[in-house]
């Protein structure tokens, strides 16, 4: 019941005007009969024309379309796959290392942890490359999937 009341004060209270002094007045006066026509529920909006929304609705699922394209990754290169497996391998060994560090550091053991560290930061970028390349060749079949193969080449030259 509170809330109730609490929101009918704020309704009735005044609009802060910003702006110059000499539309002071009719501004106040339009915006607290804005304020009462969105407290009382009646917005009185004109019903949207069904072309209208239909034309909208096109144009809505067009640029959808337009953006799903653009949206088609491009094939990886040599590089690209070198240059994720050594990231891969690199960030997991760093992170073992410097995990490894930190708790010979805290523990006051100097080689022993950040040899372990080290060796499992190895073992999990290995398993990092291993699942990439899985990842890689999954797309690269689903992406041939799609499309023909020239006809296998016969050949002529005896053994």
């Amino acid at each position: 019941m509170a809330s109730i009341q609490g929101s009918r004060l704020l309704d009735r209270m005044g609009v802060a005007f910003y702006g110059p002094a000499r539309f002071q007045t009719e501004s106040r006066k339009s915006a607290s009969r804005s304020l009462r026509r969105r407290s009382s529920g009646a917005l009185n909006l004109p019903s949207p024309d069904p072309g209208d929304l239909r034309a909208l609705g096109e144009r809505l699922d067009e640029a959808h379309r337009r953006e799903q394209s653009r949206k088609v990754q491009k094939p990886y290169t040599p590089l690209g796959i070198a240059g994720r497996f050594g990231t891969e391998i690199l960030a997991a060994v760093i992170a073992g290392a410097a995990i490894g560090w930190g708790l010979d550091w805290v523990f006051g053991t100097r080689p022993v942890f950040i040899l372990v560290m080290f060796m499992l930061g190895a073992a999990a970028g290995i398993r990092n490359v291993i699942l990439a390349s899985k990842e890689i060749n999954e797309r690269m079949i689903k992406d041939l999937a799609g499309k023909k193969m020239p006809p296998a080449v016969a050949d002529d030259e005896e053994d």
